[in-house]
């Protein structure tokens, strides 16, 4: 019997949303950030509202797979925009996304918070 691969494997989606939260930039992300959403996610992070925010906030909190490839997508946001004066931070619960930061040693770098 052989099992159809797409049969395994649901639609993978990805989403982000920037939007202004009391004088900070929100970046919500939900879905999956893989190899396949790192094109769009690398556009959203180098958009001129999040670059030239004065506090970044990164949400992770509807984000159900978390890979390298994002993870340095992250880190390089953040450097850039910490080095125009910004802050940035990641906010993310208590899942493996934030256990996938620990262990990747990012956890005071990134700012990683509780969501409110």
């Amino acid at each position: 019997m052989a099992i159809q691969e797409d049969a395994l494997m649901g639609p993978v989606e990805f989403t982000a949303e920037v939007r202004d939260e009391g004088g900070a930039t929100l970046v919500v992300l939900a879905g999956e950030v893989d190899i396949a959403s790192c094109g769009a996610l690398r556009e959203v992070l180098v958009l001129p509202e999040v670059l030239n925010a004065p506090i970044v906030r990164v949400d992770l909190t509807g984000v159900e797979f978390l890979g390298s490839p994002g993870i340095g997508l992250f880190v390089s946001a953040c450097k850039r925009v910490r080095e125009s004066g910004g802050a940035f931070s990641v906010v993310c619960g208590r899942d493996n996304c934030r256990r996938l930061l620990e262990v990747a040693g990012l956890i005071e770098y990134l700012q990683v918070r509780d969501p409110t």
